[in-house]
C-alpha cells in the first residue's frame, strides 16, 4: 500500500509531535513505492530474449537426411557425434505405432518449490499429454488429446497429492496443429520440446555404461529453448518468457541405441510478479509398449505401470 499526502492543506497549527508522525508516514510511502518499482521493474525491465527474432527452421537438422545416413552406417558411434545418436533415437522413438513417457520434475523457485508429473501416450495415431504441476501456491494441470489433426485442450481442476485431478469439458479449446504448435511450441507427435541440433549443441559426449550409453549434451540457453518457451508461458500464463542460463541433459540408450531415460538441468528466470530464478530437475523415461489413452472419468496411475 502506498500512502498520499497533502503537505499543503495541513494547518500551521500542527504540533510538532504531528508533523514528525506525518513525515514518517511519507518515508514509508516512498521506500514502499521504490520497493514496488524495484519489484515491477525486474518483470518488465530486466534481460529480454526476443524469441520471435529466431527463426526455428534455421535451428533444426534435417533428420530424415540423419536417419538416412544412419540407416548405412556401419558404425554409428563413429560416423555420428553424440547428439545426433540422440536424435536418431528420437526419431526411432516416434516411428513406434505405440509408446509412452513419464516425467517427474521438481522446479525450485526463488520463494516456492513446484512439482511434474506429465505422461505422454501415442496409441495407433492417437496421442495424448497429462501435465500436472503443483505447489504451495500454484495448481495447474492440463490435458492434451490429439487425433485427425485437431488438439483438444482440457483444463483439471481440485489436484489431489500433485498427480490427481478432476477433469471436464468446461473451458475446453479446440485448435488445428498449426495453431497449436504456434502456441505451445509443438505438436503431440514430436517427442522433444528442445531443439537440439547442429547449431544449438555446445558440446556433446558419449560414454560406455554396463547397459548401454551415456550421452551428455550441453544447449545454448536461447536457441535450444525457443519450442520450449511457448510453452511455459501458455501454460503457467506468464506475462513474458522466461530467461534461461542453462540447459544440460544426459540421456541414457540401451545398446540398440534405443532411448531408456533422460534428465535435464535447467537454470532460468520466471517473471511473474517480478523476476524468480528457478532450477529445475526433470526425469524422463521411455517406454515402448502400448498402454490405453485415459478418458476424462479416468485418472493416469503414475507408478501404477
Amino acid at each position: 500500500m502506498i500512502f498520499y499526502f497533502n503537505l499543503t492543506a495541513m494547518k500551521k497549527e500542527l504540533s510538532k509531535r504531528k508533523i514528525i508522525t506525518i513525515t514518517s508516514l511519507s518515508v514509508v510511502a516512498i521506500s514502499i513505492g521504490t520497493g514496488l518499482g524495484i519489484f515491477f521493474g525486474q518483470e518488465f525491465l530486466g534481460p529480454r530474449t526476443d524469441y520471435d527474432a529466431y527463426d526455428l527452421n534455421y535451428y533444426e537438422d534435417d533428420i530424415g537426411d540423419l536417419y538416412n545416413r544412419y540407416q548405412s552406417s556401419s558404425n554409428p558411434l563413429v560416423d555420428f557425434k553424440p547428439y545426433e545418436l540422440v536424435n536418431i533415437a528420437y526419431h526411432e522413438f516416434e516411428k513406434l505405432t505405440s509408446n509412452y513417457v513419464v516425467t517427474d520434475g521438481d522446479i525450485n523457485a526463488s520463494i516456492i518449490n513446484q512439482t511434474l508429473c506429465s505422461v505422454s501416450i501415442k496409441n495407433d495415431g492417437m496421442y495424448f499429454n497429462e501435465s500436472i504441476s503443483s505447489s504451495s501456491m500454484v495448481q495447474v494441470a492440463k490435458r492434451f488429446y490429439q487425433e485427425d489433426g485437431l488438439v483438444t485442450t482440457y483444463d483439471g481442476h481440485n489436484i489431489i497429492e500433485g498427480k490427481m485431478a478432476t477433469w471436464t469439458e468446461e473451458n475446453k479449446t479446440i485448435e488445428n496443429l498449426n495453431d497449436y504448435e504456434e502456441l505451445w511450441g509443438k505438436t503431440l507427435s514430436r517427442s522433444s520440446i528442445y531443439i537440439v541440433s547442429s547449431k544449438t549443441v555446445l558440446n556433446s559426449t558419449i560414454e560406455e555404461t554396463d547397459n548401454g550409453y551415456l550421452v551428455s549434451i550441453d544447449l545454448d540457453p536461447i536457441t535450444s529453448v525457443l519450442r520450449y518457451v511457448k510453452q511455459m508461458a501458455k501454460m503457467s500464463n506468464l506475462s513474458r518468457k522466461p530467461q534461461f542460463d542453462k540447459v544440460h541433459m544426459e540421456v541414457k540408450l540401451d545398446n540398440n541405441m534405443r532411448l531408456i531415460e533422460r534428465v535435464v538441468e535447467e537454470s532460468y528466470t520466471v517473471y511473474m510478479m517480478g523476476a524468480h530464478q528457478s532450477n529445475a530437475t526433470i526425469l524422463d523415461k521411455y517406454y515402448q509398449n502400448q498402454i490405453d489413452i485415459p478418458t476424462l472419468d479416468d485418472n493416469f496411475e503414475y507408478g501404477g505401470i
